[in-house]
């Protein structure tokens, strides 16, 4: 496979089906104001979600000494994890669509960042705890 569609392309194109995926939910779930509601979630979410991923990944580099590549394309990368998996899941019931979207996160990390499993699971461990460190700082600011 060539680099350059792993660069830009798979994850441009895991993007858009994510998106698609989450519009076709949100069409199930909630029908016609489902759809936009859905968009927004997704607009302001993926936003917050790859910011704090890139976060993630910038402890994990500094801890790991490994490269996640060049900024624009690891972003790119990041909002392609972010969405797809979780999309994929959203399409499945609750305990299904959970593991196999977690099983996806970690295919896409390996695969697109081209990681050992040790290094993505340390990722993971790291994002885990930026979100939930940004979630206690929010909590304690609407207290």
């Amino acid at each position: 496979m060539n680099e350059h569609a792993k660069e830009r392309e798979i994850p441009i194109a895991l993007i858009a089906i994510g998106v698609v995926l989450y519009v076709i939910a949100g069409y199930r779930i909630a029908g016609d104001r489902g759809v936009a509601a859905v968009f927004l979630f997704l607009t302001i979410g993926a936003g917050v979600g790859v910011a704090l991923m890139l976060v993630a990944a910038f402890i994990t580099a500094a801890i790991t000494k490994q490269s996640f590549g060049d900024l624009r394309s690891g972003i790119l990368k990041l909002s392609a994890i972010y969405l797809f998996p979780s999309a994929v899941g959203a399409m499945m019931p609750a305990g299904l669509g959970a593991l196999i979207s977690l099983a996806i996160f970690f295919s896409l990390i390996i695969w697109l960042f081209e990681l050992d499993m040790v290094y993505a699971v340390v990722f993971s461990l790291v994002l885990f705890a930026v979100e939930f460190s940004v979630g206690l700082i929010l909590a304690k600011m609407t207290e």
